[in-house]
């Protein structure tokens, strides 16, 4: 079979309805894996990590809620939650002290809808207490999201230490 030949027929299998189909199955499966690896019930596959981590805090936050972040986030975060979400009506408090309980509880209000830290955070590396940030983040009464990417599932296993909702 010539190469053009086989060539084309890749493209027609990515764009026909069997194709489109494989591609559901393929992210399914991608996506019960990664679920099974950190220990969840469920995942979602997006394009990026800052896509999971607005699409994780959207589902959560509206105009006129306050998000709880540690200080020590990936650049992108801290820029996604500062500009973006500020122009969205949601604002963000930021703990400098990452495994300060206290510091979390005082950074809560009452319109106060999720804590969010890195397991590992890049491009300090400070390792969260999840399990002390979890508490907290229950005692206030909010879910406690992590950004897993830098220890993946292999390194932490967030979830079995109290993390509600887990991104990468």
């Amino acid at each position: 079979m010539p190469d053009e030949h086989r060539r084309r027929l890749r493209i027609d299998m990515l764009f026909d309805r069997n194709g489109v189909e494989r591609f559901r199955i393929v992210l399914a499966v991608a996506e019960q894996r990664i679920s099974a690896l950190e220990g969840g019930v469920g995942a979602v596959l997006t394009a990026s990590g800052q896509a999971a981590t607005l699409v994780a805090l959207l589902a959560i936050v509206r105009a006129g809620d306050h998000i709880v972040a540690s200080s020590q986030l990936y650049g992108g975060t801290t820029g996604l939650l500062s500009d973006r979400f500020a122009e969205l009506g949601i604002s963000v408090s930021y703990v400098t002290e990452q495994d300060d309980a206290d510091a979390w509880r005082l950074a809560a209000r009452p319109e106060t809808r999720a804590f969010l830290a890195e397991s590992i955070s890049n491009p300090l590396c400070a390792v969260l207490d999840t399990r002390l940030i979890a508490d907290v983040a229950h005692e206030v009464g909010v879910p406690l999201i992590v950004d897993n990417t830098l220890a993946t599932p292999f390194l932490a296993r967030p979830f079995e230490h109290g993390a509600d909702i887990i991104v990468h």
